[in-house]
């Protein structure tokens, strides 16, 4: 099924790339291929659940579709820092959004880094909006 044109990706908010963006089967919400943890290089064959709803965790555990897995620390921290830095750079083009990321989370310490882990995504380290507004 084609992506609808207004449909933004659930990870990144963009709309671009649109060939490369997939909808839930369970929820209809997109994302890119090259968003999900792991990233995928081609479309999955058959129905795929993304895995964020119950509705679509129970579809991906039938075996109807990709299993999705839980973000680590590096994409919990992504997604948390990407808006800071997409608002304080309006024009920034998607690639060097990450690559600013990537500069961001290289600087962080380790234990900065632990702060990330699944176990305390609720939690987003106080530092993090302005190690990533440096970058």
């Amino acid at each position: 099924e084609e992506p609808d044109d207004d449909v933004v990706c659930t990870v990144c908010h963009r709309l671009d790339d649109a060939e490369r963006l997939l909808l839930c089967d369970g929820c209809d919400k997109g994302f890119h291929m090259f968003c999900l943890a792991p990233p995928l290089d081609a479309v999955p064959r058959g129905d795929w659940f993304c895995g964020v709803t119950p509705a679509c965790r129970a579809g991906a555990g039938a075996g109807g579709g990709s299993k999705q897995r839980t973000p680590g620390p590096y994409m919990i921290f992504c997604k948390a820092t990407r808006p800071g830095i997409i608002a304080a750079n309006p024009g920034m083009s998607f690639g060097n959004v990450g690559k600013a990321l990537g500069a961001a989370w290289a600087k962080l310490s380790d234990v900065q880094k632990a702060a990330w882990k699944p176990s305390s995504a609720g939690a987003s380290p106080s530092d993090s909006a302005s190690t990533a507004a440096a970058a």
